[in-house]
Order: C-alpha cells, then sequence, then structure tokens
C-alpha cells in the first residue's frame, strides 16, 4: 500500500512538471523558431558552466517530453557542431535512459489502471528477444523519442538492449540535425554535411522497413499513428 501511494505521489508531482513546463513555454510568448535562439541566451549567461547546464536541462527534459530536435538545433548554434554533438549525445541518451527508468517504475501500472492500448507502438510479444535491434530501428524511424524510453520500461525490457539500440540508433538523425543547426551560422560547411547524414539515415531506414520483417512491422505500426 505505501509503495502504491508513493507512486501515486510521484506521478502527480510528474504530471505537475510537465504542466508548469508547458504552461510556461505557452505563456512566454516564445515561438517554436524563436526557441533555439532564447535557448542560447539562456544557456549563454553560465559562462564556463554552459555545458553543464545544456546537458542537464536537455536529460530532463525527457520527463516533459518537451522537443529534443529544438534542443538539438540549439546546441550547434550554442557550441559549434563538434562540441555539439557531444554534448547533446551525452544528454539524449541519458535522457532517454531516465524516461526508460521511469516507465519502468510508473508504466505498468498507468497501462493496467487507464487500460491504454500502445497500438502505435510494437507489442510487449515484439519487444521481447528483439530488445537491442528493435529499439536500434525505433530509433532510424524516427519513433516519438521520449516515448520510446516509456514505452520500452513499461515492457520491462533489459536496459542494456535498450541503451546500446538507443546510443548506437540516434547517431544518424543527432548528426543531421546538429548540422541542420549549424547551417544556420556558416550553411556552407554544414548543410552538405546535414545533408549527407539525413540521406545515410533515410538510406538505412528504407532498407530495414522494406527489406526487413521486423522493419516492415514496425513501419506499419508507425503509419497507423500518423
Amino acid at each position: 500500500m505505501e509503495n502504491k501511494k508513493l507512486k501515486t505521489f510521484f506521478f502527480l508531482v510528474w504530471v505537475v512538471l510537465v504542466g508548469s513546463v508547458f504552461a510556461f513555454y505557452f505563456r512566454s510568448g516564445v515561438t517554436v523558431t524563436e526557441l533555439p535562439e532564447a535557448i542560447r541566451v539562456w544557456i549563454a549567461q553560465f559562462g564556463v558552466w554552459g555545458p553543464i547546464v545544456y546537458i542537464t536541462l536537455n536529460t530532463f527534459r525527457s520527463l516533459t517530453m518537451f522537443s529534443a530536435t529544438v534542443f538539438t538545433i540549439a546546441s550547434s548554434i550554442i557550441f559549434g557542431v563538434e562540441k555539439a554533438f557531444l554534448y547533446t549525445y551525452i544528454a539524449e541518451n541519458l535522457g532517454a535512459n531516465l524516461s526508460f527508468v521511469v516507465g519502468r517504475y510508473f508504466g505498468k501500472d498507468v497501462i493496467k489502471r487507464t487500460g491504454v492500448k500502445l497500438k502505435y507502438f510494437p507489442t510487449q510479444d515484439m519487444v521481447r528477444g528483439n530488445g537491442f535491434i528493435i529499439v536500434f530501428m525505433m530509433r532510424l524511424l524516427f519513433f516519438p523519442f521520449d516515448m520510446v524510453g516509456y514505452v520500452c520500461g513499461a515492457y520491462n525490457m533489459r536496459q542494456r538492449d535498450f541503451a546500446l539500440g538507443t546510443a548506437l540508433g540516434i547517431i544518424p538523425g543527432l548528426a543531421a540535425f546538429i548540422f541542420l543547426g549549424g547551417a544556420f551560422a556558416n550553411w556552407r560547411s554544414t548543410l552538405p554535411l546535414f545533408v549527407l547524414f539525413f540521406a545515410f539515415g533515410l538510406v538505412v531506414a528504407y532498407f530495414l522497413k522494406t527489406r526487413t520483417k521486423l522493419g516492415k512491422e514496425l513501419q506499419a505500426i508507425k503509419e497507423k499513428g500518423s
């Protein structure tokens, strides 16, 4: 009973956190296109502590399910493409595993109590025995970033499979959006790299979703949610 009360308390705290973040954003009047610059200005005030603040903020961003893409693009404007890739890669892996832990802690109870059907994600039977490869594919096929962590945690996947699938699967997309952000400052040198990595990710994703059975099943599931 105490464990259930504790879970309920933390779940309510989580709901309040998510609601507060989105309420603050909508009241700020900042548009989506203005967000990267707003984040840059805010991070800049921390000086040498900026990278740590950015990594921490982007890690805990996963708890709010706020757009990861905005932070990714903003990071290349703030730090330059090389450091931005390193800092964002660290933050996205930490954030993904944080959402996995939260999903494992709350997920089963939420699914059981609400009766929610995760029809736009792989079933637990699909995940069982395919942990690493299914996470790797979902990352390449751009399934909702944070929800992948929550769902895999709720399905009680092995965390090492989730962590490895995420660590490898996010690289093409992350690199592409880092270079896209860099293109705003120096498009001649970074825009071609964005095109290269984005095209590479598309080719790999196309191969997986058209040439492999598991990939075809995942693509069909994703299209239902589109």
